[in-house]
């Protein structure tokens, strides 16, 4: 997958939070509401981390740490401004 397949899947996920959001909650997340859950998921990272590395007991192992790496790329992906090509 490249990077533009990358980001055209992460764009159609968030499309789809955005619905279930919207169902459930009657609003769908800001930009703020996106980098809070990122920096939640940055903090989760961290810990998993740690346990890799054997200075944290944490449950999940290396499942875990591979969803969360997937979850705080998939949120840079949709915080990132739009690239812009050419001069």
């Amino acid at each position: 997958m490249d990077l533009d397949e990358l980001k055209h899947q992460a764009l159609r996920i968030h499309s789809l939070y955005d619905r279930q959001n919207q169902r459930e909650r009657g609003r769908t997340w800001t930009r703020t509401d996106f980098m809070l859950g990122f920096m939640g998921d940055v903090g989760d990272l961290t810990k998993l981390v740690m346990a890799e590395e054997g200075t944290r007991d944490m449950p999940g192992g290396r499942a875990a740490l591979e969803h969360e790496l997937a979850d705080c790329l998939w949120s840079v992906i949709i915080l990132a401004p739009p690239l812009r090509r050419g001069p």
